[in-house]
């Protein structure tokens, strides 16, 4: 029996009940930290909204359906033109490069990072993948692949990649910035006043907070 379906699976976990094995965490293609927000202004408007919805839940859904409606068409050309994104040889370099400097096993983190950038370079309205991209992606597959403290640090994270990034330069995509330092990161992270920038990919957000109304 077939059926015309293509299934994501969205899984959650503790780590501190305990790690999956390396070879069921590989199956997974990106991972996100979810952390508590220590930030007393996003802390703040967390509550105002919350109290909002509580308030009057149908004028708080009504306030976002611009937004929402701005978000869902930007997803949607993306996805028509994700094909259309160039991946040039030297970038695909990179990302196999990264996973080797990493020490990751096999080729599901290759092939995770490239596809994570294709989709962030088309969702950013680019026609080629360029560094910004693959480090943005990269952010997000290596995490559970490579274990230890970098699963609870992303400033160690951080300062690994960026060692992977200081081989032998790839020619960057238009508009690509790439902090050449984990300190720098943190600037380039904390410029993003866009609530859940650092968690999601501050590339990103700050894209959607010039293109999407009320995206802050």
């Amino acid at each position: 029996m077939t059926h015309p379906a293509r299934f994501l699976l969205v899984g959650t976990m503790n780590p501190e009940e305990g790690e999956l094995r390396p070879q069921f965490l590989d199956r997974f293609g990106l991972c996100v930290t979810v952390r508590g927000i220590e930030n007393m202004a996003q802390r703040r408007e967390v509550i105002r909204r919350r109290m909002a919805f509580e308030e009057n839940p149908e004028d708080f859904a009504k306030a976002w359906t611009q937004a929402e409606h701005a978000l869902r068409q930007q997803v949607a050309r993306a996805r028509q033109t994700l094909d259309n994104v160039a991946l040039p040889d030297a970038i695909l370099d990179r990302a196999i490069g990264i996973s080797l400097a990493m020490g990751v096993q096999g080729h599901r983190s290759d092939l995770a990072i490239v596809r994570a950038a294709r989709a962030l370079a088309a969702l950013l309205e680019r026609d080629r993948v360029g560094d910004e991209e693959i480090f943005e992606a990269a952010m997000l597959v290596l995490p559970h692949r490579i274990g230890g403290e970098a699963m609870e640090e992303r400033s160690d994270l951080r300062g690994r990649l960026q060692k992977a990034f200081s081989g032998e330069k790839v020619e960057q995509g238009e508009g690509s910035n790439i902090p050449e330092s984990a300190e720098e990161l943190d600037d380039w992270e904390s410029s993003m006043e866009v609530p859940g920038a650092t968690a999601a990919g501050s590339l990103l957000f700050s894209f959607l907070k010039k293109k999407v109304p009320n995206a802050s």
